[in-house]
């Protein structure tokens, strides 16, 4: 059974059993948002140590870099509905989080924010058994935010907990906001 999450009200998902391997994270959206221009969205992963940063810029999974240089997070690439792979088992020891955003593509030009793009949302699915494990709305009094942490895993024991996002606020400079955050070099 999934479980509907709030927009920054997001309760701890208990701890998945061994089964879960691959999670599999789709953010999906309207293509015409109440602006009438085409919005474009876009999910990114912070692979953390527990420096609370990412190694190096290969931690850093997003549409132009979509596989971490361990491969074990994968992005599908452009295009409507984009998604997120993460094989738990081949995370590298020392990373201990993944952070993962949603953010509005090229906001300073097209001037989008998640106020005006519809109906955003995250899907968390166990990618095994295609299990919906739950659902995150992104959309509604979102003005003036062009980046959203909507959730991070943490790796707790043996395995990992979706982390309640609470603590996060949403950004309005977008990904290069975030990305300097977590200490991904940006030019």
């Amino acid at each position: 059974m999934a479980i509907s999450l709030a927009k920054h009200n997001i309760p701890t998902l208990p701890n998945q059993e061994s089964s879960l391997k691959i999670v599999r994270i789709k953010l999906d959206w309207q293509s015409y948002g109440s602006s009438g221009v085409a919005a474009d969205l876009d999910v990114s992963c912070f692979m953390l140590t527990d420096a609370g940063k990412v190694r190096d810029n290969d931690d850093f999974v997003l549409y132009n870099q979509p596989k971490s240089a361990c491969g074990s997070v994968k992005h599908s690439g452009d295009g409507n509905g984009k998604e997120l792979f993460v094989h738990l088992d081949t995370v590298p020891a020392d990373i201990v989080k993944l952070i993962f955003a949603a953010t509005t593509h090229k906001f300073n030009i097209k001037r989008q924010d998640f106020g005006v793009v519809g109906k955003a949302h995250v899907r968390i699915f166990d990618h095994g058994t295609n299990e919906h494990l739950a659902s995150i709305d992104l959309s509604g009094d979102a003005h003036q935010c062009t980046a959203i942490i909507f959730g991070d895993l943490i790796r707790q024991n043996a395995g990992w907990v979706f982390q309640d996002a609470t603590d996060f606020k949403p950004f309005s400079g977008g990904l290069e906001q975030i990305a300097r955050q977590f200490g991904v070099a940006v030019d």
